[in-house]
């Protein structure tokens, strides 16, 4: 009996220690490659960003000259020819307006900054195969349907991020350890669209494994038809003064006749003396006096109440249009649809409280505020009824409400 009774009490434990170290072992099993994209995808989303930001850009390019157009309302134009470029750039993070200056002290207004909202705006707005020139508007047309697998993880904070880098669209395989640009070591991950959709970019991310936030990212586009160039970018990340910031990059095309090669052309770049002031004056952001769209100036400055929101009114007619922007956006969305509404009727797009031109509002800035600053704007411009709400994303629930 004694025999057999240590004989029981030796199996049982070595049965808990068989479980417990199971229980072990998977407490440091190796996340999924696709749960391992999740936790970045949501550390990036939570990135704090500066109000303000001064660098210096520096790019070299091999086969190809790059320059920054100084001419109104044209973007980068792109020639023949090794060439070096630098400009010294301040930039304002709330709304990306940058001021860029060459070192020939030529000076340019456009959205930029080297934060990781520049990439994703870059990945979610595709420029490189878009047309996103407010002197050469596209031509109106239906959004394109939306492919992706919506049984994205309800984890990541927008439905913008879901649909742009969300780990639901992707598949996700496993490149093994990889270094970081900056030094550090990361885990790199191949992404393809579960879809096959085109407007899925995003091909490799590289990890940095101590902080779970990107240190590498890759994506591209194929341009035109016939002739053809194959446009691959990537873009570094590191801590720069607290802050997550791109530090360079590089952007590499590949020229194609109907099939044949025609040209292969790498632009690499880096930013330089990266500052984080607490405010830069608002005359560094001044438009110029060539810049001809209306959407770059204060219009109608409307007092509502010991603050003043911008007002930009167009066209004649009843019912009145007034044009609601999304989360974080201005009148300035509405650059390519007010045009058209106003050959109909009159139109009228605003900057909320705090965006654009016009003053910030009393805290907290919720959906009541926004909506009871609408009411008196509309009082004290004595827009007339009847108008119609026009609103897209936030600028929906605003108009609802």
């Amino acid at each position: 009996m004694i025999y057999r009774n240590a004989l029981v009490r030796l199996l049982v434990g070595l049965l808990v220690a068989i479980l417990v170290g199971s229980v072990s072992a998977s407490a440091q099993e190796t996340p999924s490659a696709t749960e391992f994209y999740r936790r970045a995808v949501v550390t990036m989303n939570e990135l704090p960003e500066p109000p303000f930001i001064a660098f210096r850009y520096e790019g070299t390019g091999a086969g190809l000259r790059i320059d920054l157009a100084t001419e109104p309302c044209e973007f980068f134009r792109w020639k023949l020819g090794d060439a070096r470029t630098e400009w010294r750039i301040k930039s304002r993070t709330s709304d990306a307006r940058a001021e860029f200056v060459d070192t020939a002290g030529n000076r340019t207004m456009m959205h930029f900054n080297p934060s990781w909202v520049q990439t994703y705006r870059q990945l979610r707005s595709k420029p490189l195969r878009d047309a996103h020139d407010m002197c050469a508007p596209p031509s109106l047309r239906p959004p394109d349907p939306i492919t992706s697998d919506r049984k994205s993880d309800p984890a990541v904070k927008t439905i913008g991020t879901v649909l742009a880098i969300g780990p639901g669209i992707y598949r996700v395989e496993d490149r093994g350890s990889a270094a970081c640009p900056n030094g550090h070591a990361g885990h790199a991950l191949h992404l393809s669209s579960r879809t096959h959709d085109p407007h899925h970019e995003l091909t490799d991310v590289i990890v940095e494994v101590s902080s779970m936030r990107f240190c590498m990212v890759r994506f591209g586009t194929r341009l035109g038809v016939g002739f053809t160039s194959d446009a691959t970018n990537e873009h570094y990340f590191a801590d720069v003064g607290g802050y997550w910031m791109q530090t360079g990059g590089q952007a590499e095309f590949a020229g194609r006749i109907v099939g044949v090669a025609s040209g292969h052309r790498v632009w690499r770049y880096q930013f330089v003396d990266i500052q984080f002031p607490t405010s830069l004056p608002a005359a560094t952001f001044a438009p110029t006096a060539t810049d001809p769209s209306p959407y770059t100036h204060p219009q109608r400055l409307v007092d509502i109440g010991g603050r003043k929101l911008n007002l930009y009114c167009t066209g004649t007619g009843l019912p009145t249009v007034i044009l609601e922007a999304g989360g974080g956006e201005s009148s300035l969305d509405w650059r390519f649809v007010q045009p058209q509404l106003t050959k109909t009727t009159r139109t009228c797009s605003y900057d909320r409280a705090g965006y654009g031109f016009s003053g910030r509002g009393p805290l907290p800035r919720d959906a009541a505020a926004t909506v009871g600053d609408l009411h008196a704007l509309i009082a004290a411009a004595g827009i007339p009824k009847p108008f119609v709400l026009v609103g897209y994303s936030n600028g929906e629930l605003y108009s609802r409400l």
